[in-house]
């Protein structure tokens, strides 16, 4: 069975907007990834402790979105890195600190998760893009 993959890496600022259209394209601002018919983008709020993520999904005339406000990120070298596979977009975030979550959407339902399980599944160039101690902390020496 071929299962077509494609994936977005982004590194966020907090103010400019930029977009891709390209799976090995970076953006460094917030912004809007383009996958075919499909537009996904990335903005945040500001709160005392950092920004709060917001997750947009534009299929045609539908949006979807969801924001994770039980958790911030905290630092400037935070990122987001999308990925498609099948019916299932995930977004994995990093807080620029030390913390590494999943966002999962499939049939407009959206999970949130840190959960070791989901986490397991983190793509190569998200591992690679995070610091040497919090790729050791989630994923063991040698990561």
């Amino acid at each position: 069975m071929f299962i077509k993959r494609t994936s977005f890496f982004l590194v966020l600022a907090a103010v400019s907007i930029s977009s891709a259209t390209r799976a090995d394209e970076f953006l460094k601002a917030l912004g809007t990834i383009t996958l075919g018919e499909r537009h996904i983008t990335i903005s945040a709020s500001n709160v005392v402790d950092g920004l709060v993520p917001t997750i947009s999904i534009t299929d045609g005339h539908h949006e979807d979105s969801e924001t994770i406000t039980s958790w911030h990120w905290k630092s400037k070298a935070w990122f987001a890195y999308v990925e498609e596979q099948a019916n299932v977009t995930k977004v994995w975030l990093f807080d620029g600190k030390d913390q590494l979550r999943v966002i999962l959407r499939s049939q407009k339902i959206w999970d949130d998760s840190d959960d070791s399980k989901d986490l397991a599944e983190c793509p190569a160039q998200v591992r690679k893009a995070l610091p040497l101690e919090v790729r050791e902390d989630y994923f063991g020496h040698g990561s």
